[in-house]
């Protein structure tokens, strides 16, 4: 019989917190039995009231922080946006113009959704005395919670599209020509553009985001200037290389790279020292600076020539 109690207990969903993971067994029944002990000293009424002030006032904070911060990530985002496109009207594109990225909102529907049960759930904090219109306002902040809360990984995807307001903009670039302010070219993605276009484009916007990062307030270069980079033009082809360090350098970066020494033709003339760091045994490396030639724009390799086992290494220039 007690057990037969327990199992009923459970199975009606809108307990199921109250069991807080027990199951409809005599091992649990201490648990419920001093559940059950409170609810009797506390009083039904007294319970009732303190759900409705909970569903008032702790949930209603809960639901307003969460929709806050989704609309501040939002004018972040648009801030941001801004900072950067302002940062890309100092920074050349090609002779004459700059870009400009404009904001196309691609907001899924569930999210759209999403947004709308919240501000439904938001607008009934007033008139829930009533046992019909508290249910109504439970069941409708339930399933918001149980839908955030879930681990089912259909619910973790729909999770991050609801949450996540990167994924509900794409962005297009415009060139602009500076004297007319017109429109000369539109960039929606990088579909039709040939590779050399694609680099240069990807090179641009992601320089001109780091001196919205970097630069103070209205400045013309970073107040940090050295951007370290790990072999990041290793696989790339030199029209990228070229394109990404005229524009860091154009930005008034400093870029410390390593790199194999199979792209070091590329970048030689974007340099003004080189370290070749080799290893002799393997178990520890070694550092030889090579002398610039300013004039010229070349490294002098001299020192490696002399010494065979410091062939096989790499270059920080």
């Amino acid at each position: 019989m007690i057990v037969k109690a327990l199992a009923v207990f459970c199975a009606r969903t809108e307990w199921r917190a109250a069991t807080k993971g027990h199951d409809p067994v005599l091992d649990s029944f201490d648990f419920f039995d001093l559940h059950l002990t409170n609810l009797l000293m506390e009083g039904v009424s007294r319970t009732w009231e303190r759900f409705l002030k909970e569903l008032q006032e702790h949930n209603s904070h809960q639901l307003t922080l969460l929709s806050q911060s989704l609309s501040s990530e939002r004018a972040d985002m648009a801030k941001r946006l801004l900072a950067v496109n302002n940062s890309l009207e100092r920074t050349p594109y090609n002779s004459g113009t700059h870009l400009f990225l404009h904001r196309v909102d691609c907001e899924p529907e569930e999210s759209k959704t999403f947004r709308r049960d919240l501000a439904l759930a938001m607008s009934e904090v007033v008139n829930v005395d009533t046992t019909a219109s508290a249910q109504v306002r439970f069941d409708r902040l339930r399933a918001i919670a149980d839908r955030l809360g879930s681990d089912r990984s259909e619910d973790i995807r729909w999770r991050a599209r609801v949450l996540d307001v990167r994924q509900h903009v794409q962005f297009d670039a415009h060139e602009i020509v500076d004297a007319t302010k017109q429109v000369e070219q539109v960039y929606s993605g990088s579909d039709g553009k040939s590779g050399g276009q694609k680099q240069k484009l990807a090179a641009t916007c992601m320089a001109a985001a780091l001196r919205y990062q970097l630069a103070n307030p209205g400045a013309t270069i970073p107040q940090f200037a050295t951007v370290v980079v790990d072999e990041a033009f290793d696989r790339s082809d030199p029209d990228f290389t070229e394109a990404a360090l005229n524009v860091f350098r154009e930005l008034g970066f400093q870029i410390i790279v390593a790199t194999p020494g199979k792209m070091v033709q590329t970048i030689e003339p974007y340099v003004g020292g080189a370290v070749w760091v080799y290893a002799k045994r393997g178990d520890r490396s070694n550092a030889v600076p090579l002398r610039y030639d300013e004039a010229l724009g070349r490294i002098d390799y001299s020192p490696l020539t002399a010494d065979k086992t410091k062939a096989d290494g790499a270059f920080a220039v």
